[in-house]
């Protein structure tokens, strides 16, 4: 089988112009390893630094409501506004299916099914 990425930079790039559609929006795209849970900031519109609340990777957040009140926010907009997307180079398709059902959108340029799945064997130098 020939190898779908030339190295995990590769596979990154393959990825990031599935996701290019969100460029410009206020999607949070967080990137981790497995062994880390990362959490975004809500940012203010138009900002880069100043938030007012967080998303975890699971799709839980916390919002500052006093924040948001003095900013003009109102909570049911904010929350109406918050998804989850899932955005992964390479999965196996029973993983990516069942990590989706909570998401409102899976993006993977390299989906695969059979008995055995290893991510190493997405890319020819995969380090």
């Amino acid at each position: 089988m020939k190898a779908p990425f030339r190295d995990r930079a590769h596979a990154g790039r393959e990825l990031a112009t599935l996701l290019e559609h969100f460029r410009g929006t206020a999607a949070l795209v967080p990137s981790f390893r497995l062994d880390v849970a990362p959490v975004s900031k809500v940012l203010y519109p138009g900002t880069t630094e100043s938030g007012y609340g967080a998303v975890a990777y699971d799709g839980r957040f916390w919002l500052d409501d006093a924040r948001m009140a003095g900013h003009g926010l109102a909570p049911a907009e904010v929350k109406r506004a918050l998804g989850v997307i899932v955005a992964v180079p390479t999965a196996h398709q029973a993983a990516l299916d069942a990590i989706s059902k909570g998401a409102d959108g899976a993006y993977c340029p390299n989906v695969r099914a059979g008995k055995s799945f290893t991510v190493a064997d997405a890319g020819a130098e995969w380090r």
